[in-house]
């Protein structure tokens, strides 16, 4: 889901790679020193931000990679790359969109322009169905009609959300993972967190987790990877269960678990109290 916490931090860092490109002599305006654009502008400042042990989120990474989108220029790309990548990638990620639109905002301003694009609605518009098709995957759902689940399968594993467990009373959590833990039920996270945000969630969880596939766990090039709502994740999540998805309960909560668990054949319950998942477990 779009965060304050990641448009601040995307907004701050984009430019880091002009770090002491600009300096002041007393009594003058600040002087740009040209750069050698062959060694790249975005992905620089991604790997200036990471040596620093700054961790970003790989949604965090794309949209500083991609701040430049068609201003990208050729000697700025790496092997597999295309000129015509940064558009897509502010298609396909709202925070992209938003980073690249803040940045041009930022450029009109400082030139004496007035800003084009006065809302995050006006960027994403800009880039079309897909920006906006993510929003509304991260939705939760409503209501339970997406439930198919047997009451007579008696499930071998469960696949969670992070988020699931947010608005959960403890107690609940806890005899839900008593029952896990004494039954053999395994459980598996898939989230699209990235490894350091899902590692401090599962430090303070309150249930047994067997196996977690998170957002940058399969990878499709160098800034890219495959999330809900495609199936792979959740199939990554069966082969790492050891499971077939006859055997596994999907505990849903938002619109991306849904379609990515109906896509893998992966059986839905929709955001349920944690006590109510007791009575579908193998006995």
């Amino acid at each position: 889901m779009l965060i304050r916490k990641a448009i601040i931090i995307t907004t701050l860092l984009h430019d880091l790679c002009k770090l002491n490109r600009y300096p002041v002599l007393p009594g003058e305006k600040p002087q740009k020193v040209e750069y050698d654009r062959e060694r790249g502008h975005g992905r620089i400042s991604v790997v200036n931000i990471e040596s620093i042990g700054f961790k970003l989120t790989y949604e965090e990474a794309l949209a500083i990679r991609w701040h430049m989108s068609c201003y990208t220029k050729k000697g700025d790309l790496m092997v597999g790359e295309k000129l015509a990548d940064g558009k897509r990638y502010a298609s396909e990620c709202p925070l992209v969109a938003i980073t690249i639109g803040g940045d041009c905002n930022a450029e009109d301003i400082s030139a004496g322009r007035p800003a084009a694009r006065n809302t995050i609605a006006d960027v994403l518009n800009l880039y079309d169905v897909k920006a906006n098709r993510q929003l509304i995957d991260m939705t939760r759902l409503e209501d339970d009609s997406a439930n198919n689940y047997s009451k007579n399968k008696n499930y071998r594993a469960l696949i969670f959300d992070t988020d699931y467990f947010d608005d959960k009373s403890s107690e609940d959590i806890a005899a839900l993972a008593e029952y896990v833990k004494s039954h053999a039920v395994k459980v598996c996270i898939v989230t699209t967190l990235g490894k350091a945000d899902y590692t401090k969630w599962l430090k303070k969880s309150h249930i047994a987790v067997d196996c977690v596939v998170g957002g940058g766990d399969i990878r499709n090039g160098m800034f890219s990877f495959i999330k809900k709502p495609n199936p792979r994740p959740m199939l990554l999540g069966l082969e790492r269960l050891g499971c077939d998805s006859d055997a596994v309960l999907s505990v849903c909560t938002k619109v991306i678990d849904k379609e990515a668990s109906e896509s893998a054949g992966i059986d839905i319950i929709v955001n349920p109290n944690p006590k109510d998942i007791i009575p579908l477990l193998s006995k």
